[in-house]
């Protein structure tokens, strides 16, 4: 195949992907920030917390810098307030998670 096709095709998938995540982050978002904390802690502790680290450790720092550019609606519309909701609702395994979001949040 074309080196350029095929750079063309990986740019294009990437645009996709980013769209596809973007939206997402925003269903998260809005999920936490009209769900009472305990429905919320209900849906986290029924996600594998393994997979969350997972998805976020997918995001090298390029990635996250390149998420940050294209999402910077989403880090300004979550509040310290949203933070610490997500937080008491993932529980005992909330450090290594909020860290990775803090990560992006200050990228």
């Amino acid at each position: 195949m074309d080196k350029n096709l095929s750079n063309k095709i990986n740019e294009l998938f990437g645009k996709v992907d980013n769209k596809i995540l973007a939206a997402k982050l925003n269903s998260a978002l809005q999920t936490l920030k009209t769900s009472d904390p305990e429905e919320l802690s209900k849906k986290i502790n029924k996600t594998d917390k393994n997979e969350i680290m997972k998805k976020l450790n997918e995001l090298d720092e390029n990635g996250m810098q390149e998420l940050s550019k294209n999402f910077g609606n989403i880090k300004n519309n979550v509040s310290e307030t949203d933070l610490r909701k997500l937080e008491k609702a993932l529980g005992n395994d909330s450090d290594e998670i909020m860290k990775k979001i803090h990560e992006f949040l200050d990228t």
